[in-house]
């Protein structure tokens, strides 16, 4: 590609001004900002923090290799058809029950159907009714797996026996809506992308 001839100075884009308003960067950006209302003021600066925010957690994050993924999960099932189905949930059950390391300690990944539809609720009606969470699983829990059911379903998929560390109660559970807990297991990172993995499956394809 040729270069072309030095275009003419222009005037700055509003973007450039945005990038250009901090209090300690020169004499260009105080004048700028001086010019500007406090609430303009507000939101620049808070537009610039949230770009910040949003490229660090693009830092942390890997990006997602999706042809990998797919390889990885067809090598699993042993064939080119990852659709999720019964025949797959069996054959997957099979491997995670292979690859598992015991102990593992589970949570969820987001609140359970009942809480989403209880905190949901007006107060008046929370109040009412005996708060189900002594009773029924929660998200915020921590559980120690204990086994896998036989049966597989479309529905849930994989589901797990899995018994709440604070009472000892004992609950059968989706596996899809659960993850490994902390890094309190010497197995936490293989368990944890064993599960993410199956998780991704499930709920994608």
């Amino acid at each position: 590609m040729s270069k072309s001839k030095k275009p003419a100075k222009n005037q700055p884009s509003a973007s450039a001004i945005a990038g250009g308003i901090q209090l300690d960067e020169g004499l260009f950006g105080v004048k700028i900002i001086d010019r500007l209302s406090k609430e303009e003021r507000n939101m620049v600066l808070l537009k610039r923090e949230i770009k910040e925010f949003a490229e660090f957690l693009e830092d942390l994050v890997e990006p997602l290799d999706i042809e990998e993924l797919e390889s990885q999960i067809s090598s699993i099932l042993k064939t080119e058809d990852i659709e999720v189905n019964k025949r797959n949930l069996k054959i997957y059950l099979n491997y995670i029950k292979n690859k598992i390391n015991l102990p593992c300690h589970l949570t969820g990944i987001e609140p359970f159907a009942w809480e989403e539809n209880y905190f949901e609720s007006p107060p008046n009606l929370q109040k009412k009714i005996p708060k189900p969470k002594a009773i029924l699983p929660s998200f915020e829990d921590v559980f120690l797996l204990l086994g896998f059911e036989e049966n597989v379903s479309l529905e849930e998929g994989i589901r797990v026996q899995v018994k709440r560390t604070s009472d000892r109660r004992k609950f059968v559970l989706p596996l899809a809506d659960l993850e490994v807990y902390g890094d309190i297991d010497n197995s936490y990172k293989e368990n944890h992308e064993l599960l993410n993995m199956y998780e991704i499956w499930f709920v994608n394809y």
